[in-house]
């Protein structure tokens, strides 16, 4: 977590600043953010950081609204946060049985992803969700029970880690 004063010393020195995106479980620096050419600034507010996009001197376009104490001065900070904050201890992963799947189905976990488009003859695993909602494909075959059960071990490896 980082003070608001010293929030706005790192901003004022073009420090990096790192934070914990939690939906892709992603460490990403605040700083280093680049969309399509456009002038990214930041802006304290409260108690939050706003990332600010600046298409033109008139339309600024707010992207993020990150909270102080989700804030790190440090990548290893930020390493610390992602491994040892929010573990999850209940959750489990349920895959439907291939005969429960109609039509397309989509299930997302972690950030990975399973697709079954039946209208479309195919079955996906993507992994590597980023910030842009962009994936890796570990997985791409035709709709078949014998398909589908091998991209249920897919995720099922994916769920606890384990090396695909």
């Amino acid at each position: 977590m980082i003070e608001k004063e010293r929030l706005q010393e790192l901003i004022e020195q073009n420090k990096e600043i790192y934070f914990v995106n939690w939906t892709y479980k992603e460490i990403e620096c605040v700083n280093k953010i680049v969309i399509a050419d456009y002038i990214i600034t930041l802006e304290i507010v409260n108690d939050l950081l706003y990332v600010i996009r600046k298409e033109d001197a008139y339309k600024p376009e707010v992207i993020w609204k990150l909270k102080l104490n989700e804030l790190f001065e440090t990548k290893e900070d930020a390493e610390f946060a992602l491994r040892y904050k929010r573990i999850p201890h209940t959750e489990y992963l349920d895959l439907p049985d291939w005969e429960e799947v109609e039509g397309d189905y989509s299930l997302e976990f972690g950030n990975s992803s399973l697709e079954i488009y039946k209208s479309t003859n195919r079955i996906l695993v993507m992994t590597n969700r980023n910030y842009l909602g962009l994936y890796d494909y570990a997985f791409d075959k035709e709709t078949t029970k014998e398909n589908y059960l091998e991209a249920c071990e897919i995720c099922r490896k994916l769920w606890l880690g384990e090396e695909v």
